[in-house]
């Protein structure tokens, strides 16, 4: 059972960094989830900002449901993750956290975990790994 395989450039791929790319979105799903019960998201806006968490971290773990059962590709995972990232970023402005010392954790958890979710699709690490024939 082959893990990987080579690139054109001669480089050695593994299938080890898209596991834990798979285990990096469960538990940043798993979080936002977690956070959205607990988290403190500021004043009331006109959207409950907690709902954005949740819907997020839901994406996030139906998205890793779907490539562990091998009905979307790699490629679509990262895309669909960084179009999440994306959604993170924004949520703060455009759900109106209030930018006050009490949705200043809220502000962070979606900024950094959306950051993340957008560098890791920019960096394309969702690409099939070629294997050498």
């Amino acid at each position: 059972m082959s893990t990987g395989g080579v690139h054109a450039g001669g480089v050695p791929t593994t299938t080890r960094g898209r596991s834990a790319a798979g285990a990096a979105r469960t538990l940043a799903g798993c979080w936002l989830l977690a956070y959205a019960w607990v988290g403190d998201y500021g004043g009331p806006g006109p959207v409950d900002a907690a709902v954005g968490d949740a819907v997020c971290g839901s994406a996030l773990l139906a998205l890793v449901g779907l490539r562990v059962l091998g009905l979307i590709s790699p490629a679509t995972t990262e895309l669909c993750s960084g179009l999440v990232g994306v959604a993170l970023v924004l949520a703060p402005l455009l759900l109106d956290y209030g930018f006050g010392a009490d949705s200043t954790l809220a502000t962070c958890v979606d900024a950094v975990i959306g950051a993340v979710l957008v560098g890791a699709a920019l960096r394309g690490s969702g690409r099939p790994a070629e294997t050498s024939g």
